[in-house]
């Protein structure tokens, strides 16, 4: 069913709602509102001939208006290329034939009340086609204005006219009004055609509404980043060059020699950005491999002087080793994108060559380090030797002091100043032996680490044994002492 014909078709659809709702209505003793059953084939029978009645008339009556629907959307597609100058009479006998069809429905039984939302949908109809060939009446008697010159630049990051639209459409309509030409829908397609040629330069400056460094940065990281960029860059370049210096709409020229200059201006401008960030990016790495270098250099050139020395070197070493796998490849980037500097500007990094020296000392250095750790190692193995005879000395002139100042036994027969001495004495020299001791702690373990036969210091064993045997005695004195002390501060009373 057509929209615009569901009114006309209102009394019949209600009819047939009513049956459906009451399906007894109208049979003898029946109640409004009853049910028909299967107990009653009768009037079963009754109801469904009245139901397909109703359904028949409804869908006759939906068929002849679609039927006539269709006639009319012929008669009026036909007004529509029928001249309404040189062909008034086809409009009106057109015209009239559409109201007969009308009149014929309303003669046919259809409430004319109800056909008005229809009537009106044809009205709208009409209108259009007389509209559209009353504005083709016009265009026909059109004439071409004299040329608006209008320049398109880029100015405050939009795109715009100069004059702007607004003053371009004012001159516009001053100009049709004194040439009675043209029509308003003229006018609006043109503009329309003058606002979707500033549309198609909208891609082209585009740049200038972004901040192209933060967008490089963003964006370009490894060297296919940079080439892929340089070369589009270049190609939109060309493209550039291809953009017409001129538009023409209608009556109106556009020159688009600014905004193509401004265009340039943006390319430039990321052209510029590319390079700044191209050379930011290998100072950065060659910042960071200078670091790494110096640090690993200086490193690298210490010469340990003990075991303890040289365990760290060696694990300085080994972290430097292990960092080189990670700054080896930064390298090489960084060569590739001064490569590529110098292609599209002309000139490279120089510091990339001073680099590449230090780069190779430091690999020298690398596989020199374990030479100079063993040539280091041979020589603090001499040291330690040294070290060995020298302590040896060192102990027997212990042991020859300690023969000549170890607290006789018969000091403690005598006064009491003797016996303090030679117990501060005896102190004294266990403190010299455990000193000495550490000292021989520590060279067996430099021999057991520089593969030298461990030494054997007897004589300390020795003086171990007297040492300690003379402390059992003398430990005795000095409890006995310290007791004896602690009485005498005693009064006389008190210790009763």
């Amino acid at each position: 069913m057509i929209p615009s014909q569901q009114s006309i078709m209102l009394d019949t659809a209600l009819a047939f709602e009513h049956i459906i709702k009451n399906p007894r209505t109208g049979t003898k003793g029946a109640v409004a509102g009853g049910q028909i059953t299967w107990d009653s084939p009768e009037e079963l029978e009754g109801y469904i001939k009245k139901l397909q009645s109703a359904a028949d008339k409804l869908t006759s009556e939906n068929r002849r208006l679609r039927k006539c629907h269709g006639l009319l959307t012929d008669k009026t597609i036909q007004l529509m290329s029928v001249d309404l100058l040189r062909q008034q009479q086809r409009w009106k006998d057109t015209l009239m034939e559409i109201r007969e069809i009308m009149a014929s429905l309303v003669q046919e039984g259809f409430n004319p009340d109800n056909m008005r939302p229809w009537r009106l949908h044809w009205d709208h109809q009409l209108y259009k086609a007389l509209e559209h060939q009353y504005q083709l009446g016009l265009e026909a008697l059109s004439e071409n204005l004299p040329e608006i010159k209008v320049e398109m630049i880029y100015r405050h990051q939009q795109l715009q006219y100069r004059p702007s639209l607004e003053e371009i459409r004012s001159k516009y309509y001053r100009m049709q009004l004194a040439s009675s030409l043209s029509t308003r829908r003229q006018a609006e397609e043109l503009f329309k055609r003058l606002s979707q040629a500033l549309e198609k330069f909208q891609d082209w400056v585009v740049l200038g509404s972004v901040d192209v460094d933060s967008l490089v940065e963003q964006h370009c990281h490894t060297v296919p980043d940079w080439e892929k960029n340089f070369k589009s860059l270049k190609a939109r370049g060309r493209e550039a060059e291809k953009l017409p210096n001129a538009i023409s709409i209608d009556c109106i020229t556009v020159s688009t020699l600014p905004v193509k200059a401004a265009i340039d201006d943006h390319i430039q401008q990321l052209f510029d950005a590319l390079l700044q960030s191209l050379r930011h990016s290998i100072m950065t790495s060659v910042q960071t491999i200078d670091t790494f270098l110096t640090d690993a250099k200086k490193s690298l050139s210490i010469r340990p002087q003990s075991v303890e020395e040289i365990g760290e070197v060696n694990k300085k070493h080994a972290e430097i080793a292990k960092q080189k796998p990670q700054v080896e490849p930064l390298f090489l980037d960084v060569e590739s994108k001064n490569k590529l500097l110098r292609l599209v500007a002309g000139g490279g990094v120089d510091q990339l060559s001073e680099l590449k020296i230090q780069w190779d000392k430091f690999e020298l250095m690398m596989e020199s380090h374990q030479l100079m750790i063993k040539d280091q190692i041979q020589v603090m193995q001499s040291k330690v030797e040294s070290e060995v005879k020298t302590f040896s000395q060192d102990l027997s002139k212990f042991s020859s002091r300690w023969q000549q100042l170890k607290p006789k036994d018969d000091i403690l027969e005598g006064d009491k100043h003797a016996c303090v001495n030679a117990l501060a004495s005896l102190k004294e020299r266990r403190t010299e032996f455990n000193e000495l001791m550490l000292v021989a702690k520590k060279l067996k373990a430099d021999c057991l680490h520089f593969g030298i036969a461990e030494p054997q210091f007897s004589l300390a064993d020795e003086l171990e044994v007297d040492i300690a045997r003379h402390e059992q005695i003398w430990s005795l004195y000095e409890d006995f002492s310290t007791t004896l002390n602690q009485m005498c501060k005693e009064d006389w009373i008190s210790f009763r």
